[in-house]
């Protein structure tokens, strides 16, 4: 009976003020519209198989529960133990980390926001190059051994006039010269597509592209990598889970 009341009370008040009612369903609308927003980007970014890969559901996120970590939670030596330790469970482990990097040689050099990857990173996820070739394990070692870098598809569209020939080029990259050895597929916009990588380098060349990480490949306390597998067939994702618990156990002993 009270809320009988109280609905034809507000009724009332609502036809007496129409513009305080156009205020109240307009505020509504936008509420609804915002959270449809961020639904939609979560679903984006962590729902919906990423563009390209291939067999999207045998690929998983391996992540460390700690107190504040979850996004970004394993450190190189940590990965590297983790990849090596896991061969019955996965086919493949790879990680990757946000960077920024500056390209060009002139007074206004254009910052472009890329992955620093393993050399596993593509193979990892089954995508194919659509020039060029994509890292090869030997460019896994060896810190600034290997200045090598492969280009997204946007990037090289936009930087280079989709020019095939920019393969085996030199571009500047933090100043320092690094050989264009491919060019992602147009379909494939990174690990997380509503956030294009604009280029891929591998992984050891951190800490001579950036001053500020050095040490980093040695820290097992420096917890920034994402790191992706690819279960072996057959293999579920509680066996998976089960084997990392047992890893992370001896690795912590």
């Amino acid at each position: 009976m009270t809320l009988a009341h109280d609905l034809r009370l507000a009724v009332r008040l609502l036809v007496r003020r129409p513009l305080f009612t156009t205020l109240v369903v307009a505020t509504i609308a936008i509420a609804i519209g915002l959270n449809s927003a961020v639904f939609a980007a979560v679903d984006a970014l962590l729902l919906r198989p990423i563009p390209g890969v291939r067999a999207p559901e045998q690929v998983v996120g391996l992540y460390r529960t700690a107190p504040g970590i979850s996004w970004g939670s394993n450190s190189v030596p940590h990965f590297m133990d983790v990849r090596e330790r896991t061969t019955d469970v996965f086919e493949q482990v790879a990680a990757w980390t946000f960077s920024g990097f500056s390209h060009g040689d002139g007074d206004q050099p254009q910052i472009l926001s890329g992955q620093l990857v393993s050399a596993t990173y593509f193979s990892t996820l089954g995508v194919q190059p659509a020039h060029g070739r994509f890292f090869v394990p030997a460019e896994d070692s060896g810190r600034g051994a290997h200045p090598v870098v492969v280009l997204g598809d946007g990037t090289w569209r936009r930087r280079f006039g989709g020019d095939p020939s920019i393969v085996g080029r030199t571009i500047q990259l933090n100043g320092q010269a690094m050989e264009v050895i491919g060019v992602a597929p147009p379909v494939f916009r990174g690990t997380v597509p509503m956030l294009e990588a604009a280029l891929y380098v591998p992984l050891m060349q951190m800490e001579v592209l950036d001053a500020d990480r050095a040490g980093s490949l040695d820290n097992r306390g420096r917890n920034f990598l994402n790191v992706i597998a690819r279960l072996r067939p057959g293999v579920t994702r509680d066996q998976a889970a089960t084997r990392l618990e047992a890893v992370n156990s001896d690795l912590a002993t």
